[in-house]
């Protein structure tokens, strides 16, 4: 099943986020429409709550579904800017999933 329906409350930014990460691993649901929805966070990091759960800049969630749609270009932008915000917020993990993305 790959249709979704998110709450629009405090966790609508996170699940968004997490059903990019579905759609750019899977392919569906689609991943040109969770790219058109979160490009507005692009400058934001993926919390959950008050950061009971982050996952790093959008832009790694961004990358990842631009490479899925077949959009390098977009795709190498997104995760050289996820690179750079995590490291500079301390998020290596994360920084590292983009670079080897990269």
């Amino acid at each position: 099943r790959t249709d979704r329906m998110l709450p629009v409350d405090w966790s609508t930014d996170f699940l968004l986020c997490a059903w990019g990460e579905v759609a750019a691993a899977l392919g569906a649901p689609d991943p040109h429409a969770l790219y058109r929805e979160l490009l507005p966070q692009a400058g934001e990091l993926v919390v959950a709550g008050t950061a009971n759960a982050s996952w790093g800049s959008v832009h790694g969630v961004l990358g990842r579904l631009a490479a899925r749609t077949g959009d390098a270009d977009a795709a190498r932008a997104h995760l050289a800017e996820a690179v750079r915000v995590d490291t500079a917020v301390g998020a290596a993990h994360w920084a590292e999933r983009a670079r080897s993305a990269l």
